[in-house]
């Protein structure tokens, strides 16, 4: 509010509230920590990740920048691995759970049919 009211650019602001949402949220803030010392580390989803994209656009006139107007698909990488995992580090939702370590630097989305057991977003409590 304050950078609104002295004239601050909507590019300052957007550029602040990146960086209020990054240091607030501890998971983000290590992801970013770790990515200052290992710029090819992989970041937390959904801020980014590593896969294939196929977009749409069109080059601009001289030929030598391209401008995606439209992301058509986007496969990720995946890799299996086992690994012992607390329920304590997943996010459950309706349907599927999210396990997070950052340590590891490791997300896992899981589909409920996979898992032995059967869960609710209430768990989250």
């Amino acid at each position: 509010m304050e950078f609104r009211a002295a004239g601050a650019s909507n590019r300052d602001i957007a550029t602040l509230q990146r960086a209020f949402n990054l240091l607030a949220q501890p998971e983000l803030k290590a992801c970013y920590d770790s990515l200052l010392k290992d710029p090819s580390a992989p970041a937390l989803f959904p801020y980014g990740g590593f896969g294939s994209i196929l977009v749409a656009g069109d080059r601009s006139r001289d030929g030598l920048t391209f401008f995606a107007t439209q992301i058509l698909s986007f496969q990720p990488e995946h890799r299996e691995r086992r690994f012992r995992a607390p329920l304590r580090n997943f996010d459950f939702y309706n349907g599927g759970a999210i396990y997070h370590d950052v340590r590891r630097k490791l997300e896992v989305t899981l589909d409920q049919s996979a898992m032995p057991i059967i869960w609710d977003a209430t768990w989250n409590r």
